[in-house]
């Protein structure tokens, strides 16, 4: 069973998949709400190519008639790409390009852009980021983006055609609409919602390879705007985004492989688990690791529940650190899920994991925490 993504199909007007996330907070928030996403499988037989060779995403269902192809050769930059902390990174910002200038540009070292420019937002995949099919990206993009909208949405796409700097390619136009409130405090799918951005998603070729650019629009669709900035894009991403190859997290090389891929800016996710990290300051993520960790062992308050820790001392990438481990069992005599955390000070870098005991360790996490 695929642990990541737990996935129902709605009956809808017309067919769609719900992706439901079952892990833990990520380390960017001290309290990620659960969100829906939805995604129309369309009626209309297009032909389109898919770059990877895995058809089976940890984060979304694909339709059964969806093509695969071989994968497309890597280049391999001769430096791994370093984890920096946020007011490092913030003061050795790359040039961006003219379109981006009066934007809020992050360049995240797994290769996802994410530039706030007024009233719409880019999120772009490059190098690690950008690996998997048109299909892989353009739905780990808009579950991405419905972490960002100012409220819980769910999304609805249509596919069309796109010429990006005069290349004929697929796009695929999103709306995010708001949920409604859910019987367990989680929101659920509403196809009536009321809209609350627009999106065009599309992929093309940039001196980093093949990359993904979701460009999303508050209040009504602004396609011209979104056409400008994958233009501009296409062209010009010399300083921003990477190129192939593994990123070093804390003194790790992390890769995008099998099915393990870089579905957030800062976050591994593997078919049965996923590592996230957070950088700030010390004080920051001293309180960040110790609420997270009260969280999971009293089970988030739930009465009678009992979810054991465990502390010990651990080397990761040469450094000493204190490692916690949280067996989440509940009421249960074995646990249904193994939760790892550290504070690694030397890189002032908290780093989470979490995997199901149904299936062994996910590579990212044995790379930190060993098997458990």
């Amino acid at each position: 069973m695929k642990f990541l993504i737990a996935i129902a199909l709605l009956s809808l007007s017309s067919c769609a998949v719900h992706h439901h996330h079952h892990y833990p907070d990520a380390p960017q928030t001290s309290a990620e709400p659960e969100y829906g996403n939805t995604d129309e499988l369309y009626a209309d037989e297009q032909d389109y190519v898919d770059d990877d060779e895995e058809p089976d995403s940890p984060a979304v269902a694909y339709p059964e008639d969806m093509p695969e192809e071989e994968a497309e050769p890597t280049t391999h930059q001769p430096e791994y790409p370093q984890y920096e902390p946020e007011e490092t990174r913030t003061a050795n910002q790359p040039k961006v390009p003219s379109v981006l200038q009066n934007c809020d540009v992050e360049n995240f070292e797994t290769g996802w852009i994410v530039a706030k420019c007024g009233s719409a937002e880019l999120f772009v995949q490059t190098g690690p980021a950008a690996r998997g099919s048109y299909y892989e990206l353009s739905n780990f993009a808009a579950t991405y983006a419905t972490m960002v909208t100012n409220q819980e949405t769910a999304y609805w796409g249509k596919r069309s055609a796109i010429s990006v700097n005069g290349a004929r390619g697929e796009s695929t136009e999103y709306q995010f609409r708001a949920m409604k409130p859910g019987l367990f405090g989680g929101g659920t799918v509403d196809k009536d919602g009321e809209i609350i951005a627009h999106g065009i998603f599309t992929t093309a070729k940039t001196q980093h390879g093949k990359a993904g650019m979701l460009c999303l629009t508050y209040g009504s669709a602004d396609k011209a705007s979104c056409q400008r900035y994958f233009n501009a894009l296409g062209k010009d991403l010399k300083e921003l985004g990477r190129k192939n190859g593994p990123v070093m997290v804390g003194g790790v090389a992390l890769r995008s492989e099998g099915k393990c891929h870089f579905l957030r800016p800062r976050e591994l996710a593997c078919s049965n688990g996923s590592l996230t990290w957070q950088g700030g300051s010390r004080q920051a993520l001293e309180n960040l690791v110790e609420t997270t960790i009260a969280k999971w062992t009293d089970d988030h308050g739930i009465a009678g529940f009992y979810n054991p820790h465990l502390v010990t001392k651990c080397t990761i990438a040469g450094q000493t650190s204190t490692c916690h481990e949280v067996r989440f069992q509940g009421v249960m005599s074995t646990p249904a899920e193994i939760r790892h955390a550290t504070l690694l000070e030397h890189q002032s870098l908290a780093v989470m994991c979490t995997y199901s005991t149904q299936e062994s360790a996910p590579p990212p996490c044995t790379k930190f925490f060993g098997k458990s």
